[in-house]
This record gives C-alpha cells, structure tokens and sequence, in this order.
C-alpha cells in the first residue's frame, strides 16, 4: 500500500449468510420428523398390490409391523431379564461362529473379510448380552469359550491370506 492510501472493507447489509437461530427454537420446525407415511391407507382399492411412486418407501398401516411387540411385551414381563439376556447371547454367538465358518469357506479375500468383520460385530453383542446382571462371569466365559475356537481360525486363515496376497498392504 504506497502512498498511505486506506484499504476500506465493504460490509455487506443483506441477508446474513447464516441463519439466526439465537432463540433457541426457529431450527425445531426445519429439523422436526417428517414421516414418509402417506395420509390414505396403503392397500384401500389396490387389490393387496401397492402402488408406489420412485422414491417414495412403502408405508404400512402399522409404523413397526416386522416388529412383535406384543409377543416382546409378554415376553419381558413373564420371563425374568437374565433368561432372556442368556438366550439372546446364545443366538448372537452361534451366529458369530456361523459367520466365522462362513469366512473360511469364501474364495474372495474381500467377502472372507467382511464375513470375519460381521462375526465380530456379533461376538461383541453375543458377550454383551452376556454381560448381563450380577453372576455374569460364567456366562461370559461360556459364551467366550464356544466362540474361541471359530474366531481363531478364521482370523488366522484371513491374517494368512492377506499376507500372501500381493494387493493387500501390510
């Protein structure tokens, strides 16, 4: 800047370039839930064949109908909360073991992977549920212990192939 000319800044006075949510509730109404459930019933004069526009998802009369909630409702409030804990770990760690096997069985380096991947995932939900209430310690073991086996093979198998494949970066 020669001669001591003075830089001025322009401030512009129009519309802010973010809103001014400083009430606390303007951004409620933008960010409220709107359902993608039409008004009108779904299957009134369709002959049990929905009709459904690109795009738009297949509403049910009922919110949650893949979901029993009334067999739940029984469920929790007749069996007591550890039996129900004790099967629930149960079934996520055969379905841990199941994807295990499934993983040795894969050709493809990738879909091995991912079935070892969604194993874990299952075996930490299988030793969550086993985690449950105050004599949890067997539980977990037991569940850990049915799930070892599997795990370890099936990593070990997955380490192997990885490093013999030459596309795979170490």
């Amino acid at each position: 800047m020669s001669g001591g000319a003075a830089t001025q800044i322009r401030v512009s006075v129009g519309k802010p370039s973010m809103p001014d949510h400083s009430d606390g509730q303007s951004w409620r109404a933008s960010r409220a839930h709107k359902p993608d459930v039409p008004d009108a019933p779904l299957y009134q004069a369709l002959e049990g064949k929905p009709l459904r526009k690109k795009r738009q998802r297949l509403a049910l009369a009922d919110p949650a109908p893949v979901f029993a909630v009334d067999s739940a409702l029984k469920e929790i409030t007749t069996i007591p909360a550890v039996a129900l804990h004790r099967s629930a770990a149960h079934a996520w760690a055969a379905r841990a073991v199941a994807c295990y096997r499934v993983c040795l069985g894969k050709v493809d380096l990738q879909e091995g992977l991912s079935y070892l991947y969604l194993g874990e995932h299952y075996r930490e939900v299988a030793l969550a549920h086993a985690g449950f209430g105050d004599a949890w310690r067997p539980l977990h073991a037991e569940v850990e212990s049915v799930m070892a086996a599997d795990r370890l093979e099936a990593s070990t198998a997955m380490r192997r192939r990885s490093v013999a494949n030459p596309s795979v970066t170490p």
